[in-house]
């Protein structure tokens, strides 16, 4: 169900005739924004873009919003489609005050499927501030239908003053309840049979297998080769709306975590990328800053290890490439 653009008037003017008209003028209009505000207010040097969706997040995590709105606006203007960015702009534009850059930054993260109950409720918060209950009132139906958690509404003090509506109740009754929480499925892709890879040589590591399992909020992995052996347990903790990772093998074990999308503790989960950070421990007794990065593309699974004993360049534990298997089972449930 797509956002009422009667309920958002000064962005429904701009987003009216297409979707790529709308990513072109939202980096128009937030680049000039930003240059409006002239050179860099606390002398940062200039930012590799590769850097910057990290740097950018810290800034949010830390308070320093108008750092955290230099380094996105670096990411949007080179991956303009980068829908958790533009959720992250939005964040840092909303506590400055800037409303109406926070409207159009979370108009355009609601795109993304995962991300449109958030970027919605969020669009909601920012219409209440405006006294605008109405469109505010419909926009939270909305992000409702989208897989909005009844936790949520009931939990957010933006909407204090819809706590006597029967409107509002009716709406938090719909809202998902924990168990089904859609965080919990941030692991699906990876259930299944996989043969693992050296992503720089393309040399057989080991064959994977992940536990079917009926429970969302665990995943549970196994591999086995002649080059390496171990297991991977993660599990979604809600006090602290964390996804957790502990790797065990005969070299090291880690203990990571990664945060879910829109809640940025320890890491974020993009559209791309999951990125977990935590501590690696060798069976030498040695313990590095490790982080653990996720990446799904398609029928492939990319992770890193990476770890820093020093000051300089992160070393690379692993890189693997997770190659999808059919089994025998698998092909024949299909053919039925």
């Amino acid at each position: 169900m797509s956002v009422r653009h009667e309920s958002i008037r000064p962005l429904a003017s701009v987003i009216r005739h297409s979707r790529c008209a709308l990513v072109i003028a939202l980096v128009v209009v937030i680049a000039s924004a930003v240059a409006a505000q002239g050179p860099s207010r606390s002398g940062l040097p200039p930012v590799n873009t590769g850097n910057a969706t990290r740097a950018g997040r810290l800034a949010i995590s830390e308070g320093r919003y108008a750092d955290a709105i230099e380094h996105l606006n670096i990411v949007l203007g080179e991956r303009p489609h980068e829908k958790h960015t533009w959720y992250m702009l939005g964040l840092a534009y909303q506590h400055t005050g800037s409303t109406e850059l926070a409207l159009m930054s979370y108009q355009e993260a609601a795109r993304s499927e995962r991300i449109r109950p958030t970027a919605l409720l969020r669009i909601a918060e920012v219409q209440v501030g405006q006294q605008e209950l109405t469109a505010a009132m419909q926009t939270l139906e909305e992000a409702v239908d989208a897989g909005l958690r009844e936790m949520d509404l009931r939990d957010n003090p933006a909407f204090v003053s819809f706590e006597d509506s029967p409107q509002f109740q009716l709406l938090a009754e719909r809202g998902l309840p924990a168990g089904n929480r859609k965080e919990y499925r941030d692991l699906d892709f990876w259930r299944g049979h996989w043969q693992i890879m050296d992503s720089q040589t393309g040399q057989d590591i080991a064959t994977s297998d992940s536990e079917s399992s009926s429970t969302p909020f665990f995943f549970a992995e196994s591999w086995s080769g002649e080059r390496s052996a171990g297991r991977r347990l993660c599990y979604f903790e809600p006090n602290s709306q964390q996804w957790k990772m502990v790797i065990v093998t005969q070299e090291y074990y880690v203990e990571a975590a990664g945060a879910i999308e829109g809640e940025l503790v320890a890491g974020a989960i993009t559209e791309e990328v999951i990125e977990f950070r935590g501590m690696l421990h060798f069976n030498d007794s040695r313990s590095l800053p490790v982080v653990v990065q996720v990446e799904h593309r398609n029928d492939v699974v990319g992770c890193r290890l990476l770890t820093n004993e020093s000051q300089g360049e992160p070393k690379t534990i692993a890189d693997w490439e997770y190659h999808k298997v059919q089994v025998e089972d698998e092909i024949a449930g299909e053919s039925q």
